[in-house]
């Protein structure tokens, strides 16, 4: 599960996510301590290891549903911890249709003055070339990020001419007025979750790069504290159902975003598709092994 720093930012990175469906974690403080084990096989150092070792670390866990843990190490010197200030944040997981070495999704966010905005992308199909449309929408986010949602997709079309096109979802968050605008083109979905309530923003048919809309709906919102925002790729199943445990909320975006791709999919059903889920998500407050 790749992770992906702000468009723009150029600091390489490595996200690591485990995800199980066990018996869960009774007291994730304790389980975070040297020692602690609940075999007598093991030394008790992994989850402290990685907390000690990562820029960012984050867990959460269920009892009788499972785990979700993601550390994310980031290549510079100095200080290791992110900073886990206030303000909305972003972040999410990328899975290849049976462990392929290339996903035809692709995400990404940026900041720009006031506006902050996350993009996610499926290109057509599978494969390499699938993974060249998405990548090329993502690379060219940093230089259109000035851009209105409807806009930044018209700019995306004229570029993704040169490969098999994608399905695209913008989000857009003005932090000054908290407001979010949503606007996507082809089969990339988003559900918003404001005031406890979940509801869906949905995108337009069409191809960005093949066959764009003669105009492009862009759904406003407004953006009050604990908003949370769900995009993903039709790898995700449609008919999933939102998270609703207040811990999970608010916690990193990307092990909501784990969480949701994990309580999706089951032995039963199994991913049909490169499957790629991203979050944005309003100041989610810190447990004690978030700060630094």
């Amino acid at each position: 599960m790749e992770d992906h720093a702000p468009a723009g930012a150029r600091r390489p990175a490595v996200q690591l996510c485990a995800v199980d469906h066990g018996p869960g974690i009774a007291d994730v403080t304790v389980a975070l301590r040297d020692g602690f084990s609940t075999t007598s096989a093991s030394l008790g150092a992994g989850l402290g290891t990685c907390l000690r070792i990562s820029d960012a670390f984050d867990l959460y866990s269920e009892p009788g549903r499972g785990t979700v843990a993601v550390a994310r190490i980031r290549q510079r010197p100095g200080a290791r911890r992110e900073p886990a200030g206030p303000g909305p944040r972003a972040g999410g997981v990328n899975v290849p249709l049976a462990h392929a070495p290339w996903s035809g999704d692709a995400w990404s966010w940026v900041r720009h003055g006031p506006h902050l905005t996350l993009m996610l992308a499926d290109g057509l199909g599978h494969g390499a070339k699938a993974a060249h449309a998405s990548r090329t929408a993502v690379d060219l986010l940093s230089a259109a990020a000035h851009l209105p949602p409807a806009e930044m997709l018209r700019h995306l079309h004229t570029a993704l001419r040169r490969t098999r096109g994608a399905a695209v979802a913008v989000a857009q968050l003005d932090t000054g007025t908290a407001q979010l605008r949503f606007a996507g083109v082809g089969n990339v979905a988003a559900r918003i979750r404001t005031g406890g309530t979940w509801r869906p923003l949905v995108s337009h048919p069409g191809i960005v790069g093949a066959h764009f809309p003669a105009t492009v709906p862009v759904q406003h919102t407004p953006w009050p504290a604990g908003s949370l925002l769900v995009v993903h790729s039709d790898g995700l199943p449609s008919r999933w159902t939102p998270p609703d445990d207040p811990r999970l909320l608010t916690r990193d975006p990307a092990v909501v975003a784990a969480a949701v791709l994990r309580d999706a999919s089951s032995s039963a059903r199994p991913a049909r598709d490169d499957t790629s889920v991203a979050v944005l998500a309003d100041d989610p407050g810190t447990a004690a092994h978030d700060r630094p």
